[in-house]
């Protein structure tokens, strides 16, 4: 797994030309300058800032999600179903103990994982994953949360579960944040459901009765707030 991390190096401003333009790089970043060409292919360009890709750590498969404990250790995910733990620079050998079982065919996992606003005094954890149903054929978009102590997931609540359940692998969604009120946010993908040639109705994703490629707005123990655009409203879910 790699992290880029930018570095002070300014664009031009707006209508300047960029052309003899090499910020400087500082010091702990410096590197030999064999040539422009080494030199372009070691320092990433975007519209912003100038950032040079630096590993943390490997040994990760398929890393989705990052989380920065107070003490210093990483959480991450790996999309197989595994959360690791990095600490001191170091990827521990065994995954958190504590996860639930994910459905991992095409683009389905454990994807996201979060913090609750006050993890340093609650110890919440939360969770997005691929969720299994029935005989593990079909799948759907689910978040949990639970506590982490002593290097252990202990799952606490379920958190929502989308009505988007199907036997395609892919968008899945399940990206997670807290806003500033407070509000758990929970991104579900449309899970390529569409319409079958016979059928009449709005596409899936355009269906308020179903969770195919939504954000969701939740308390952060998945409760509906009362202000949600859609609640108290005939074939839609709140």
């Amino acid at each position: 797994m790699a992290l880029g991390q930018p570095w002070a190096a300014a664009r031009p401003a707006h209508g300047q030309s960029e052309v003899g333009h090499q910020p400087e790089v500082p010091q702990q970043w410096a590197v030999t300058r064999q040539s422009d060409k080494l030199r372009q292919s070691e320092v990433m360009r975007s519209a912003y800032h100038d950032f040079r890709v630096v590993t943390v750590v490997e040994g990760l498969v398929h890393p989705w999600s990052i989380a920065f404990l107070p003490g210093g250790d990483i959480l991450v995910t790996e999309r197989p179903g595994r959360l690791r733990i990095v600490r001191d620079g170091r990827l521990l050998s065994a995954p958190v103990p504590g996860v639930p079982d994910v459905y991992t065919t095409g683009q389905g996992g454990l994807h996201e994982v979060l913090l609750h606003p006050e993890f340093a005094s609650n110890r919440l954890v939360y969770l997005s994953y691929s969720k299994p149903l029935g005989d593990g054929t079909e799948a759907t978009t689910a978040v949990i949360r639970g506590t982490f102590q002593d290097d252990r997931f202990t799952q606490t609540d379920k958190v929502f579960e989308a009505a988007a359940a199907g036997s395609h692998y892919q968008n899945f969604g399940g990206k997670l944040a807290f806003g500033p009120k407070g509000f758990l946010w929970v991104t579900v993908g449309d899970r390529q459901a569409t319409l079958r040639w016979w059928q009449r109705g709005p596409q899936p994703a355009q269906d308020l009765r179903t969770h195919h490629g939504v954000v969701v707005r939740l308390w952060d123990d998945g409760s509906v707030p009362d202000d949600n655009p859609f609640v108290g409203k005939r074939r839609a879910r709140p």
